[in-house]
């Protein structure tokens, strides 16, 4: 089966702050990324 792929470079305006406040925002999200990087 055909398919149509759409890649991107995995940039998006305002990225940074996107990630931060989803950070802030869910605490599951937020322990994961303890566990993993802090």
């Amino acid at each position: 089966k055909d398919v149509t792929m759409m890649v991107g470079n995995g940039y998006t305006k305002g990225h940074a702050e996107i990630t931060l406040q989803e950070l802030r925002e869910s605490e599951a999200l937020r322990r994961i990324f303890e566990e993993l990087y802090v």
